[in-house]
């Protein structure tokens, strides 16, 4: 079983806990409008919509999330506060396996950015590199070698897109889960379209300077 798998699992025996103790809490504090029950069940539903959706990016089959049965002899010796307390706090529990899963289902590299706009910033970082690399290949040629024109006309817009992609192999992937788009177009667009064509700008640029 794979680790995002297990604490899922986790996750919903906190909140089926969870739900029961809410189950218990509604029965004894029925007509009172206590407020932290009500928090409480909206709390279990949001938690029940987003498991169920995490459900379906994990491929699992989709969660019973009603409450389990308590013995008895417990639900007699509790109190509503104490099902509240006991409540919320299988809730926390929840909350951090679900953490724990979403770290899993995430990318490392700017987790918080959707997959194109780190493809974006990852070829766009990649094609400024590989353009400095081309001016620096000018300057120490003095703009005379063939070598290091058609290197940098060449070359070094197919390397900036490669280290683009195994950049984002190695770091734009999620752990588990479904794999992230690699977004070539946008590869293609930075670094063997944007890349080249700022260099022959460049290029002319320096010769109209000269003439």
């Amino acid at each position: 079983m794979s680790t995002a798998a297990a604490s899922y699992g986790t996750a919903v025996s906190q909140h089926r806990s969870a739900a029961s103790y809410v189950d218990i809490a509604q029965a004894l504090l029925a007509g009172t409008g206590d407020l932290r029950l009500q928090q409480l069940m909206a709390q279990l539903a949001d938690q029940r919509t987003r498991l169920s959706a995490l459900a379906f990016q994990l491929q699992l089959p989709a969660p019973w999330l009603a409450g389990q049965q308590l013995n008895q002899v417990g639900i007699d010796s509790i109190s509503g506060d104490q099902a509240l307390d006991q409540a919320s706090n299988s809730l926390l529990q929840a909350e951090a396996s679900i953490r724990e899963i979403q770290q899993q289902l995430t990318a490392p590299l700017l987790p918080k950015a959707t997959p194109a706009v780190r493809a974006g910033l990852v070829y766009g970082s990649w094609s400024l590199v590989g353009w400095l690399v081309q001016c620096g290949l000018l300057v120490a040629s003095n703009g005379t070698s063939p070598s290091a024109l058609l290197t940098s006309l060449c070359a070094m817009p197919v390397l900036a897109f490669g280290g683009g992609v195994l950049t984002l192999h190695l770091f734009g992937q999620p752990k588990e889960g479904a794999k992230a788009n690699y977004f070539f177009k946008l590869g293609i667009g930075f670094c063997l379209l944007a890349m080249p064509l700022a260099w022959i700008a460049l290029i002319g640029g320096l010769a109209l300077l000269r003439g």
